[in-house]
């Protein structure tokens, strides 16, 4: 079982590395193929998947996703769409594997370090110059683009932040701080907006613990939303009186999302779109039939009323354009099952997430489900006050 751990945190290593394009298979996933090999015919398991209960939510929504995809599949004779329901599929083995494996302290801790090297490595790229850029502005790492590589750095820090709650240790200010270095050199809004958030809830969280005055839920989420839009708002205004951010391409970008949101006559300028039409999201409200039985993830050319023919990026809202109401709350039940009831932590993590996977398709990344299987596990911790320390 040992060697299943270390073959999925290698995995977690090498998935930065994009060495071909998107949404097809990297070097680094055939490690997680391997962990999957190594978990099956381990002793432990008796030659048997460990499904959790939890799970069955989630196996029911990815049969959905495989006979909406399948059907399109055949009647339009198009691979795309077996290969969406594949990336499905791949991250339920992360997450049915994940599951297991992060029920042990050990595992835990070495994925803590695991996330800690992955920062360092991302940020030695960059200060060696070997990274790349998209354009000439938005540095893209070692990913195919900027988006990319600013989720997985937000998201690193996110289950790292998860397993220092569960495992009990502290991270340091430092790694805060290259996750906003490195977010801010790819020029990413919606993730800007996420480690903007976070922060700021991670700072409300702490003076509220160093005053011992304990916000009640309602007060946190009306607070939280005032301070971020207020904040966000005089950051804006900020750029008109200093040059330095005047100049910045990040928050020219930020401004730009902004008055995009206020935009509401379409234009057959992508600049000029609003950011409804930008991200496809429009797509739902000139064919909200789809939302009822699904529109399969692929062929994006069929839908010619929309302002342009790319995908719906959206987390949510793609699932439920892409496969319909039913399969959508399966997945939304598995989501709220994870996350348990809302509490401030709940809150720190997944108010932040919600906010930047509004614009952003974020499904395809393991890290993303591992959010949710380590949610569930420092809830149920709480519960327990008790933990697994033995190895394996």
């Amino acid at each position: 079982m040992k060697l299943a751990y270390w073959s999925f945190l290698i995995f977690v290593i090498l998935k930065q590395f994009y060495f071909f394009e998107s949404g097809g298979l990297q070097p680094g996933d055939l490690l997680l193929l391997l962990s999957l090999i190594l978990f099956i015919f381990s002793k432990e398991n008796r030659l048997e998947f460990n499904i959790k209960v939890i799970d069955r939510l989630l196996i029911y929504f990815i049969v959905c996703v495989i006979l909406i995809n399948g059907f399109y599949a055949v009647y339009y004779q198009r691979i795309d769409f077996v290969i969406s329901s594949l990336h499905y599929v791949f991250n339920f083995i992360v997450v049915i594997l994940f599951r297991v494996y992060a029920e042990n302290m050990f595992f835990l801790e070495k994925l803590f370090n695991v996330c800690k090297l992955n920062l360092w490595i991302q940020l030695l790229i960059y200060l060696v110059g070997i990274g790349d850029y998209y354009g000439t502005s938005r540095y893209i790492g070692t990913f195919n683009d900027p988006n990319q590589m600013a989720f997985f750095i937000y998201i690193t820090l996110m289950v790292m932040y998860i397993v220092s709650r569960i495992i009990n240790k502290k991270i340091s200010v430092v790694y805060y701080l290259i996750v906003i270095f490195l977010i801010f050199q790819t020029v990413s809004t919606g993730l800007f907006l996420a480690i903007f958030s976070f922060v700021l809830l991670l700072m409300i969280y702490k003076i509220s613990s160093i005053m011992e005055f304990k916000f009640k839920v309602k007060t946190i989420l009306k607070f939280s939303f005032t301070l971020i839009v207020l904040l966000l708002i005089a950051s804006v205004n900020i750029i008109n009186i200093n040059e330095y951010f005047t100049d910045s391409f990040l928050f020219q970008r930020v401004e730009e999302k902004i008055l995009k949101l206020g935009n509401t006559n379409s234009s057959n300028s992508y600049n000029e779109l609003t950011i409804v039409e930008e991200r496809g999201i429009d797509k739902l409200f000139l064919y909200p039939e789809r939302l009822i039985w699904g529109a399969g993830q692929g062929y994006y050319n069929r839908f010619d009323e929309a302002a342009h023919n790319g995908e719906v990026h959206s987390t949510l809202l793609s699932v439920l354009f892409y496969y319909g109401i039913i399969p959508f709350i399966l997945l939304i039940l598995w989501f709220i099952k994870n996350i348990g009831r809302v509490t401030f932590f709940t809150v720190l993590i997944f108010i932040p997430l919600l906010l930047e996977s509004f614009t952003l398709l974020n499904q395809r990344q393991p890290l993303f489900w591992m959010v949710f299987v380590l949610t569930y596990i420092y809830i149920q911790k709480r519960l327990r006050r008790s933990y697994d320390l033995s190895l394996p």
